[in-house]
């Protein structure tokens, strides 16, 4: 969803303060102290029906904010407990972004301790690389 887009929906329901700026990964724990919520967005393609990986992902999850992405397929931020919306679908999104933001500090916290809980236990890359050895071992 292009920025001008995000832009016209953010004013459209007062979604005020929502700001896309460029940032070198190694910004990214400092940035995310300061957010309220992470949003992202992947067009569809016939390779995500091999799976999904944005690295900005975890970070989004791990970092305890609460995560909406529009995209059509399965992936973390689904297992997570955090909200997904169809790509493209912008009253979705924005739909999204106002129910994140009506949440109570409660179901917030336990969004954030799954999502921590899930990347820990699937994501973490000595899990990941232990995976693909064995994998690669049993070929």
């Amino acid at each position: 969803i292009g920025q001008m887009v995000c832009s016209a929906i953010f004013d459209h329901y007062g979604l005020f303060g929502v700001k896309k700026i460029p940032f070198k990964k190694e910004q990214i724990p400092a940035i995310l102290v300061k957010a309220k919520c992470c949003l992202a967005a992947s067009a569809s393609t016939p390779l995500y029906e091999y799976g999904l990986s944005p690295n900005k992902l975890g970070d989004y999850l791990y970092s305890g904010k609460p995560t909406v992405y529009a995209c059509d397929v399965h992936c973390a931020v689904n297992d997570a407990g955090h909200i997904t919306t169809r790509f493209g679908d912008k009253e979705a999104f924005a739909e999204a972004i106002l129910k994140v933001k009506s949440m109570d500090e409660a179901s917030l916290a336990k969004m954030s301790e799954r999502a921590k809980a899930l990347i820990l236990k699937e994501y973490d890359y000595r899990i990941v690389g232990e995976r693909y050895l064995a994998m690669m071992e049993s070929l």
